[in-house]
């Protein structure tokens, strides 16, 4: 029972309390969406914090525990940081969720309730194990093993070089590590993890990335929000006519990390952009959001971090000429150090 709280703890509340040290809860900054932005944010730190150390666990052979047990430490260490904040501004950001229903409008409702249907479809009626080669495999693997990649997952043969059965772009983003992490500890298969306990929520973040980047393409309209949300919500249930498209991702695949690139990370950073130009100025927080959302792609696919990293330079360039200040494209370049050197080592251990 305790691991059952902890893990409904660890799905909500941690994340939200991650993101707060990076998302601004001010009523002019963030409105009525604060809090769903940072439990957006929250989670790619919690994916963010989990990139180099599953990378390096890897390459020194380090165990699943050991990887865990660095994790946990990253995390509480930003948790704290995170409470001292709140006791300093004598604030608490889970109150924000009265600002969100204040003022909620009907279009805001209805996309919600297809969105939280959805959800429920994907724990109850929808177990599709696409791929589970690559992901679920190699998770569960460690965790029965407690080593990382010493056996390939999907055949069981002992690892000999990385560049066999497509390791190499496991080992530059390792984002089974995190899957094996998580069901380690809260004392789960990594299969039920990413199948039945994580689609729900993964549903709900994408769709909150969503209403997050209509709340800013609309300029705080939220029912101009809702609608996008809904018709983001339509286009996507009516994609299915193949099992490649973005749709597919969002709303059958999503524990994989393609899905939560496009999902997540993509609508995040096209919000960031868009308030960038609103405001005129890239700002040192707007950074921080980029670093984290750019670095979390890295531990989601190694092409979606480059697909990440080629957009967030391209919004650069778009809101430095509509903002007429070249600091925007140069803000965002320490940020893109991250993905080049995931490319760097995906070239480098599948040589």
């Amino acid at each position: 029972m305790l691991q059952i709280i902890l893990f409904a703890l660890f799905l909500t509340l941690l994340p939200a309390s991650l993101g707060y040290l990076i998302v601004p809860g001010g009523e002019e900054e963030t409105g009525a969406y604060a809090l769903p932005a940072m439990w957006c944010a929250g989670f790619a730190i919690l994916m963010a914090l989990m990139h180099w150390p599953a990378v390096l666990a890897i390459l020194l052979g380090r165990s699943l525990t050991e990887l865990t047990a660095l994790w946990v430490v990253l995390v509480m260490l930003l948790f704290v940081l995170s409470v001292i904040k709140m006791l300093r501004r004598r604030e608490c950001p889970y109150m924000l969720i009265g600002r969100y229903l204040k003022g909620i409008t009907f279009p805001e409702i209805a996309a919600s309730a297809a969105v939280f249907a959805h959800a429920a479809v994907t724990a109850v009626f929808m177990h599709i194990d696409d791929d589970d080669y690559a992901f679920v495999a190699n998770a569960t693997t460690a965790v029965d093993t407690n080593r990382l990649l010493a056996v390939i997952g999907g055949t069981g043969k002992a690892l000999t070089t990385y560049a066999d059965e497509g390791i190499d772009r496991i080992v530059s983003s390792p984002q089974f590590a995190f899957y094996a992490a998580v069901s380690k500890l809260f004392g789960t298969r990594p299969a039920a993890l990413c199948h039945t306990y994580l689609p729900p929520v993964l549903t709900c973040l994408f769709f909150a990335s969503f209403f997050i980047l209509g709340y800013v393409l609309f300029k705080k309209d939220r029912a101009k929000t809702g609608l996008f949300a809904a018709f983001t919500f339509l286009a996507a249930m009516s994609s299915y006519y193949a099992p490649y498209t973005a749709g597919t991702f969002l709303m059958v695949r999503s524990w994989q990390g393609k899905a939560q690139v496009v999902g997540m990370i993509l609508p995040l950073l096209i919000a960031l952009y868009l308030s960038v130009v609103q405001n005129g100025e890239m700002r040192g927080r707007d950074v921080l959001i980029c670093v984290v959302l750019l670095e979390a792609s890295c531990l989601l696919t190694s092409m979606g971090a480059m697909l990440a990293a080629a957009e967030a330079l391209l919004l650069s360039i778009v809101a430095a000429y509509m903002n007429k200040s070249v600091r925007t494209v140069l803000y965002t370049l320490p940020a893109l150090l991250l993905p080049l050197a995931t490319a760097v080592l995906y070239l480098k251990v599948g040589g």
